[in-house]
């Protein structure tokens, strides 16, 4: 009894965080990378790189801008959250900003005088839902495949696959709702990236490179 109870209180909650607002209405969101001017990560410790990336979305066709779903209480599809941004976009503009914070360059794939290529393969870029009982337990995602490449050659200096995570609890499901935990998994995979050891490593090994090169 105490169990359908709880399962009952739960889609109360889901049904009411749904019917609060627009439903039936696409949620338009805006996705960005604001870094801290005040905090640097470990890429600063590297000395300044000149640095192009290429992202590729590689979700499904028909994904477009998609990040996400309406939902009522039994779990049918009642309207998309929609990125304002085009997603590669949202994705390049944020490692941008986090090399740029930490005193990279980050230049044209077509520019001369690279010291590395970074590759991104979009492959995910959503959130969803759950009800917990008196809250809704919204999760935001981020998977990409991450290649740092030598623009002489083309050699890879690594490759990884990169997964971001974001969770919060909220009341209602909102458009701000969407936006604030799709910009947390954004934080949290910018984040990652400049942490990543594999990264880190290429990332010194090529700035040893170049000043070896400006020796000779």
């Amino acid at each position: 009894m105490k169990a359908s109870i709880n399962t009952l209180v739960g889609i109360l909650v889901l049904s009411s965080s749904i019917f609060s607002g627009c439903a039936y209405m696409d949620a338009n969101v805006d996705l960005q990378y604001q870094p801290d001017p005040g905090r640097k990560s470990p890429l600063s410790t590297i000395p300044p790189l000149v640095i192009s990336i290429n992202v590729e979305d590689q979700r499904g066709r028909g994904e477009c801008c998609r990040v996400g779903v309406k939902k009522n209480a039994f779990g049918g599809i009642t309207a998309w959250a929609k990125s304002n941004t085009a997603l590669r976009q949202v994705v390049y503009d944020a490692l941008k900003k986090e090399l740029e914070n930490n005193a990279h360059k980050v230049v044209d794939m077509k520019e001369d005088h690279q010291d590395v290529a970074i590759n991104v393969g979009l492959k995910n870029y959503w959130t969803d839902y759950n009800s917990r009982f008196v809250e809704i337990e919204m999760i935001g995602t981020i998977n990409a495949d991450i290649s740092m490449l030598n623009p002489a050659d083309r050699t890879v200096l690594v490759s990884k696959p990169m997964t971001s995570t974001f969770h919060e609890g909220r009341q209602f499901v909102t458009e701000g709702a969407f936006e604030s935990v799709l910009n947390g998994a954004l934080v949290e995979f910018v984040r990652t990236f400049s942490r990543e050891p594999g990264f880190v490593g290429a990332l010194r090994a090529a700035a040893k490179d170049k000043v070896s090169r400006i020796v000779r």
